[in-house]
């Protein structure tokens, strides 16, 4: 296990974090089918998403230095549609990427609901949250849940007072279910925080987590670490809802001038893709979870096919029907 370290180092907002953020409030979409993918990306978002991550937005402290980061990177992307027009007379077209975060968010959303109203979970953990709405969202609707937010020190204590805010704002009470709690990953554990910290949560209630956008900065250990680590904080049969990117889907979609700017810019970059889905249904299988991936998780299959806008997303299918599963635990507890 971890040692709590006394004094947490300065770390700033993760970038990425913030461009993704900023992206929900307003897509950008600089292509043929401007109109269309804007409305279709909005389609996906579960309700309120947008408005109330405005909300945060506008009460985040402003950062020079980030802002410029993004700035640059905006620049960079206008430059690099702008240098394609010249070469190609065209436009370029979105890509199955841009259509990654709104649907996540929705297959998030509605798979706590379930969890919550089928399957008995009493205990919600959102792991490296960062601006996510998603416990604002629920945790007024479903105030016998316990409802956690994880993240670094310094993004915690910017969200928890951003969040009193917004709830301040509608009805001035922020609700007792709703919890926040800085881990420093580097020197801290999840487990070590919650024992301390969150006296409301407990291990032998059933639990879902959320790891959306994390698994690809860890390696393969520290995904398998993080693993055990919830299944000592969980009962068996409480979920993991996690976010994957396959690697030849990266290769396809994202180009490899983002990729460096990403590593370049935002200072992060990818540690860990699998090949395939089997790959990562056995990395997680191996620490006793009942791995689901495809169906009922193929966000294509669930969110588009049969919809009248359909055909503007064919060219998508493959890309968006392999990034998500959830993983149910089988196995006692480890001591």
């Amino acid at each position: 296990m971890k040692t709590t370290s006394p004094e947490v180092d300065a770390k700033p907002v993760s970038i990425s974090a913030r461009y993704v953020a900023m992206g929900i409030v307003n897509p950008n979409f600089d292509t043929s089918e401007t109109k269309i993918m804007k409305a279709i990306y909005q389609s996906f978002l579960p309700p309120q998403t947008r408005d109330l991550l405005e909300l945060v937005l506008d009460r985040w402290p402003v950062d020079i230095a980030l802002q410029f980061q993004l700035f640059v990177g905006k620049v960079i992307v206008v430059i690099i549609g702008l240098v394609y027009r010249l070469l190609t007379g065209k436009k370029r077209e979105a890509s199955a990427e841009n259509f990654h975060v709104p649907l996540r968010k929705r297959l998030i959303y509605d798979s706590v609901i379930k969890g919550i109203t089928h399957d008995s979970v009493k205990q919600v953990i959102i792991l490296g949250s960062g601006f996510d709405v998603l416990c604002l969202q629920l945790a007024k609707k479903y105030p016998d849940v316990l409802f956690v937010e994880v993240d670094h020190p310094n993004m915690i204590v910017t969200k928890k007072k951003a969040v009193g805010e917004i709830y301040e704002l509608f009805d001035g009470v922020s609700p007792a279910n709703h919890v926040f709690l800085d881990v420093d990953f580097r020197s801290q554990s999840v487990e070590e925080q919650l024992k301390n910290k969150v006296q409301e949560w407990k291990s032998n209630k059933k639990s879902m987590a959320i790891s959306e956008g994390v698994w690809m900065y860890l390696t393969k250990e520290e995904i398998r670490a993080s693993l055990r680590d919830f299944k000592r904080i969980s009962s068996p049969g409480s979920k993991i809802v996690f976010h994957y990117h396959l690697k030849s889907v990266i290769m396809s979609s994202v180009s490899p001038v983002v990729r460096y700017l990403m590593k370049l810019i935002a200072a992060e970059s990818f540690k860990y893709m699998p090949e395939t889905d089997s790959e990562i249904e056995e990395l997680v299988s191996f620490e006793g979870f009942d791995v689901e991936i495809g169906e009922p998780y193929n966000c294509y299959n669930r969110y588009i096919h049969g919809q009248n806008f359909e055909k503007h997303m064919k060219k998508y299918e493959t890309d968006l029907s392999h990034f998500f599963g959830v993983a149910t635990s089988i196995e006692k507890k480890e001591n």
